[in-house]
């Protein structure tokens, strides 16, 4: 159902994904997602022609190009080069964010970003100790 209860249709600013406006009606279904195998982002610097490297905790680095949100009206502010390097990861490591209302998720960046560095076996195993040893800190 894509109302609310008095019948109104209804968008949710976190439903701004990619760049496209999505609501209840079109959005992915996450039923399907692992988002356990989606690694959290360790740090998120930016470059040239309104790209970034973002390094997830497994070590790998990725460019993730956001030329093309820039036709969205949400995403209009990241024109402005002060306000695109003011870019920040995250709480937690689960996206990315400029202000409130400005953001991309670490599915997005993993999924559509374009991997520049790999991670190899040892930085795998590193990043599912600390992973490991991070949740049962948590449960404590």
């Amino acid at each position: 159902n894509c109302s609310s209860k008095s019948g109104q249709s209804f968008i949710k600013k976190s439903f701004l994904k990619c760049g496209i406006l999505r609501n209840s009606c079109n959005c992915q279904d996450w039923s399907n997602v692992k988002m356990e195998q989606i690694p959290k982002i360790k740090s998120v610097k930016t470059g040239d022609k309104r790209q970034l490297r973002v390094t997830f905790e497994c070590s790998t680095e990725k460019l993730y190009d956001c030329s093309r949100l820039l036709t969205r009206p949400e995403f209009q502010l990241l024109k402005t080069p002060a306000f695109f390097n003011s870019v920040q990861v995250d709480p937690g490591g689960y996206g990315i964010s400029w202000n409130d209302d400005v953001d991309i998720s670490e599915y997005e960046l993993w999924t559509n970003g374009k991997t520049v560095k790999a991670a190899t076996s040892t930085d795998l195993s590193v990043s599912f100790t600390r992973s490991s040893f991070s949740t049962s800190s948590r449960l404590i």
